[in-house]
């Protein structure tokens, strides 16, 4: 038998580790205890308190915070993928505009800037956030520009068609006016040859309409079983368009223009102005700030920017979650985005294909 000697040093700090892990692990532990109690034991709120404020600087960069008799302009961030995460839905964009109408915001408020960043998502929600600020300019008549650094495409387009007037970059992406639905994968052929079958049993008409482990109906004598999605694609892809050249007709951006021309082609900024898209190559977001105060007739003025205060346990558990089953699926099956569009019409760019 071989014995195996130890110094006493040795021992010391494997001891140390040993206890250090211990305490860690115990320090966890409370950690999420007492994160799940805050959660649980918060009063009701409502949406409004659940706000935080952040002052942002003016065109001449200064922050200092001004009087509550001086003008706001509210600059809203769309920003990311549409609908993916809570400050990228219509209700979180509804709050906002909600707050802004109460408190230390009331009847201060002069001006909106949409700042977007944005590929697209979500059709639904897309069209939800576009209505949201349209009803908010009719009841309140006040100026909203929109101005993008780099992308402004898809459901980010449908949200800008919201504004009095689009600024982008030179070299901004703009455009990409169409909708799509899927990927849908079929593995029919592939089990076919290895001798596997699979047999999904629904009811309902067309109810099984895309099976992943079964023929899909692609014969050329009858309508397929996906026929309705086919039939809602053309309804969301029409509303997208109307809504452009609603926007954007006077700018010579018109429907048989989206629909034989342009399609879903996106556009640097300079070719987007030429176009009609947008109405302005801006340099900086500055430019646009200083715009849209002379639009106002604000001399003066504070830029505040509000946004959602998430919970503990929801940015501890949740959040790293999702994060990591989102980029499984998308390295597995090459979805651009979270596992919620699935099945859903998109208003959604994939600026990485």
């Amino acid at each position: 038998m071989q014995i195996v000697r130890e110094s006493i040093f040795s021992s010391a700090i494997r001891s140390f580790f040993n206890t250090l892990l211990a305490m860690l692990g115990i320090l966890i532990a409370v950690f999420i205890v007492i994160a799940i109690f805050i959660t649980l034991g918060r009063p009701y709120t409502t949406p409004s308190d659940a706000i935080e404020m952040e002052i942002l600087p003016d065109a001449q960069g200064n922050t200092e915070l001004l009087a509550e008799s001086h003008p706001i302009i509210l600059r809203l961030d769309i920003t990311g993928v549409i609908g993916e995460e809570d400050h990228m839905s219509s209700e979180s964009i509804q709050s906002y505009l909600n707050a802004a109408k109460r408190g230390i915001f009331k009847n201060r408020v002069k001006a909106i800037m949409l700042y977007i960043s944005s590929p697209g998502g979500s059709a639904t929600e897309s069209d939800l956030v576009y209505n949201t600020l349209k009803r908010f300019k009719e009841k309140t008549n006040i100026p909203i520009y929109a101005f993008t650094p780099d992308i402004c495409a898809s459901g980010g387009y449908y949200i800008a068609c919201a504004a009095d007037k689009i600024f982008a970059a030179p070299i901004a992406i703009v455009g990409s006016c169409g909708v799509k639905f899927g990927p849908n994968f079929n593995f029919y052929e592939f089990l076919k040859t290895h001798g596997i079958m699979a047999k999904t049993f629904a009811d309902g008409k067309n109810k099984d309409k895309l099976p992943l482990f079964e023929p899909w109906d692609n014969s050329d004598t009858k309508e397929p079983a996906y026929q309705d999605i086919l039939d809602t694609l053309v309804v969301v892809y029409d509303r997208f368009v109307d809504i452009v050249n609603d926007a954007r007709s006077s700018h010579g951006l018109t429907t048989d223009r989206l629909k034989n021309i342009y399609g879903a082609s996106v556009y640097a900024g300079t070719k987007a102005k030429e176009l009609g898209y947008i109405d302005e190559i801006s340099l900086t977001y500055e430019d646009t700030l200083k715009n849209l105060a002379a639009s106002a007739s604000l001399e003066t003025y504070q830029v505040i920017r509000l946004s959602r205060r998430p919970s503990a346990i929801s940015s501890l558990i949740s959040g790293q979650l999702s994060l990591w089953t989102n980029k499984t699926k998308s390295l597995l099956l090459g979805l651009p985005v979270g596992g919620r569009f699935e099945n859903k019409p998109l208003y959604y760019y994939d600026n990485n294909r």
